[in-house]
């Protein structure tokens, strides 16, 4: 079979070999060859996105509502490198707020162009001069009758918009003409600007007021006819116009040339006229996108799909490449009335650590419950059986006959005769030991019979659904409820194999859920 490739997934290391002529770049390869390894291991067994911290929040909202700090955090991104923010990072996402919500290039001729509508350290009695609004002229037009608004009451159920400024002179202004209009009056007013011509709300004799809401300020312009040529947001501390809207503060991996060394220099050239960077600083880019990035767009499996992968006999599909889209999204900014809101939990994608989802399975787990005591089965007794002892026959003794011999006395003059006495033989009673026998007891065992629900609570069966039992999920849950399995009662109670037939799993399993089950029955 010939050898194969990885075909576009391929990796080259280089191959050193005797009296090699090595470049810079040969070298190099060696450390792309372990770099793009490590990414694709990320890839594929880790997976992407925050492991941990990188919380966002305003540095000081009332100083500077765009200034951002990020905490420490560590990331891995949809290519698979790794970032390690240090604590302390900061961004200022103000212009990159308005490149994403600014108006656009596009403007109508007469237009808002910039506004202040909470002047820095001039919020203060009578210098109501720092707080205006300038309209831009794109084209010659005579103003009269044109009305600038803002709103009144915003956010509440009594917002209105409300005249600000109207044009009463029939004057011509040339195109290109900045006209800033002022919420004071002309005669406070001790250094206005001399590139915008200036015009001022309250009239001769006012001091004049505060008009514009300091948290946000919707103001637009009205033409004679009353119809709404344009309409812009605008919002403290900036005086660009921002329109409401979202952006999204990410993290990048971005690596730094540092360490600049003479470089040895080409044919004839002196020394010292060229350098080169002599090493790569593993850093990080902070940015703002307008647009959430393909990678957090894509679908994540759902709870069905992952018991497939886990418990069944789905494949899970490898992940996809991403070439240019190598960014994760730290917090989901909405410019609204606050001006910003942060929200770091809607679109980030969080990376647990192995040893975090240990811990949780460990938690889920709970403690290995002590198995009960092994209760010895009841064997009624056995009546020993009586057993007398075997004798032998009983043999009497046997008796000689009892003879009496004759004598025939033999008179030889006068003797005494001879008397030989009779000897009559004992009656011997033989000795019987009486042996020693050990009955044999053979236990009666009763089998096992059905499940004793004595001690447990079926009403709280009945009552518990079927997903209440560990290790069964919504998926094994839909199985069992197809079949007539809804509570934990009805799973106790059916015969395993049924249960390992319906689960597709083995009954020594099934048999382990069902212990489960039971126990969730035990009377209290």
């Amino acid at each position: 079979m010939p050898q194969q490739t990885n075909g576009n997934g391929n990796l080259l290391r280089p191959r050193y070999f005797d009296r090699q002529q090595l470049t810079a770049p040969d070298l190099n390869q060696g450390l792309t060859y372990v770099r793009e390894r490590l990414r694709r291991h990320n890839r594929f067994m880790h997976g992407w996105g925050v492991v941990c911290g990188a919380e966002v929040w305003q540095t000081d909202a009332a100083a500077d509502p765009w200034q951002m700090s990020v905490g420490e955090g560590y990331v891995v991104t949809p290519r698979g490198d790794e970032v390690y923010i240090p604590s302390g990072a900061a961004i200022n996402i103000e212009s990159a707020v308005l490149g994403c919500l600014g108006t656009s290039e596009d403007c109508p001729d007469v237009h808002l162009a910039r506004a202040m509508i909470n002047p820095a350290g001039v919020d203060v009695r009578p210098q109501y001069n720092g707080e205006w609004v300038e309209v831009g002229l794109a084209d010659t037009v005579n103003l009269a009758g044109y009305v600038v608004q803002h709103t009144l009451n915003i956010d509440t159920p009594r917002e209105r918009l409300a005249t600000y400024y109207r044009f009463t002179e029939n004057t011509v202004f040339e195109a290109g003409s900045v006209i800033r209009i002022h919420s004071g009056a002309a005669a406070h007013h001790a250094d206005p600007p001399l590139d915008r011509i200036n015009r001022y709300v309250a009239d001769p004799g006012e001091v004049g007021n505060w008009h514009f809401n300091n948290m946000r300020d919707r103001l637009r312009i009205l033409d004679p006819a009353g119809n709404v040529i344009d309409e812009q947001i605008f919002l403290p501390d900036s005086e660009l116009p921002i329109s409401a809207g979202t952006v999204y503060l990410a993290v990048c991996a971005h690596d730094i040339l540092c360490a600049p060394l003479v470089a040895m220099p080409e044919q004839c050239a002196p020394a010292g006229g060229q350098y080169e960077y002599s090493r790569i600083c593993e850093g990080y880019d902070l940015r703002v996108l307008c647009r959430l990035p393909p990678s957090h767009t894509d679908d994540l499996p759902g709870c069905n799909d992952l018991e497939a992968f886990v418990c069944g006999d789905a494949m899970p599909p490898c992940p996809p490449t991403t070439a240019d889209d190598d960014c994760v999204v730290l917090a989901t900014i909405r410019v609204r009335a606050e001006p910003v809101e942060i929200d770091y939990l809607r679109d980030r994608r969080i990376l647990l650590s192995e040893s975090l989802l240990r811990e949780y399975l460990r938690c889920q787990c709970g403690q290995i419950p002590t198995p009960a005591p092994t209760v010895a089965p009841t064997v009624p007794p056995t009546t020993p059986p009586t057993i007398g002892p075997t004798f032998g026959p009983t043999v009497g003794p046997t008796f000689g006959p009892t003879v009496f011999p004759t004598f025939i006395p033999t008179f030889i003059g006068t003797l005494v005769p001879t008397v030989f006495p009779t000897f009559i033989q004992p009656t011997v009673f033989p000795t019987f030991i009486q042996p020693t026998v050990l009955p044999t007891f053979i236990a009666s065992v009763p089998p096992i019979g059905p499940i004793d629900f004595t001690d447990l609570d079926t009403d709280l069966g009945l009552t518990l659904p079927v997903t209440e039992i560990p290790n069964v999920g919504p998926a094994r849950g839909a199985l069992l409820e197809s079949a007539g399995i809804d509570n934990v009662l009805s799973f106790a109670s059916r015969p395993t194999a049924e249960l390992a037939g319906i689960l597709n799993i083995s009954e020594v399993r099934a048999a382990e859920m069902q212990m489960r089950a039971r126990e969730l029955m035990v009377r209290g």
